[in-house]
């Protein structure tokens, strides 16, 4: 269980309440930053030698696929071939979304930025620095998201090695230090901005307006 004086602090970056356990104190703190970007909310019960009970509401909104009605269509007089106008309003709509890649090692702070962006972008994930690399090289991407600690090839080798080849590409790093002397780092590799895990919202959407979007989400 949780003492009182420690209950306010659960869900804080950094906090551990158990300084025997493993672990940086960032686990509670991305499962509320993940339940609230999902529109939902986290909470806890406790009684102090006896245990806690954890648990997270989220709103669920099931689509529905209506088959009795026929889609409309379209003909083109050439090929006499059928085009469903409802798909490929769709697919223009899709293929205009920028692209973002998210190089992030950690799939639940990359599930976290997916469920911050996956309305307004396409997502492209890479696990190290090497698959990040022959992303960009195969595909147009608008702004990468670059984690500065990856296995393989970290994120301040693989956006120097991205810059030989790509100088124009927004890089944002993207990293759990907060450090005057990382972000330095980071820029000198290459990196246009630099982004604090867990990722704050409002601070993502920021960078992605002034690199990617040009209305308001």
């Amino acid at each position: 269980g949780i003492s009182d004086e420690k209950k306010g602090k659960v869900f804080h970056r950094f906090e551990k309440l158990d300084e025997f356990a493993q672990g940086t104190g960032l686990g509670l703190s991305i499962c509320k930053a993940i339940t609230e970007a999902m529109g939902g909310k986290v909470g806890f019960e406790s009684v102090y030698g006896e245990g806690s009970l954890f648990w997270a509401i989220m709103p669920c909104e099931p689509e529905v696929e209506d088959i009795a009605k026929e889609p409309s269509t379209t003909k083109s007089g050439q090929t006499g071939q059928t085009t469903n106008t409802s798909e490929a309003k769709h697919q223009q709509s899709t293929s205009a979304r920028p692209t973002v890649l998210v190089a992030e090692d950690i799939m639940s702070n990359y599930l976290l930025i997916s469920v911050m962006l996956r309305k307004q972008f396409d997502i492209l994930h890479a696990m190290n620095g090497y698959e990040a690399i022959e992303m960009v090289k195969k595909n147009h991407i608008d702004l990468i998201l670059m984690d500065m600690k990856m296995p393989k090839m970290d994120g301040l080798t693989a956006t120097a090695e991205i810059r030989k080849f790509n100088p124009d590409i927004p890089i944002a790093a993207l990293t759990a230090h907060a450090f005057e002397s990382d972000k330095i780092a980071a820029m000198t590799a290459g990196c246009n901005e630099y982004l604090i895990k867990p990722v704050d919202k409002s601070k993502l959407m920021a960078v992605l307006r002034k690199y990617c979007l040009h209305t308001e989400p």
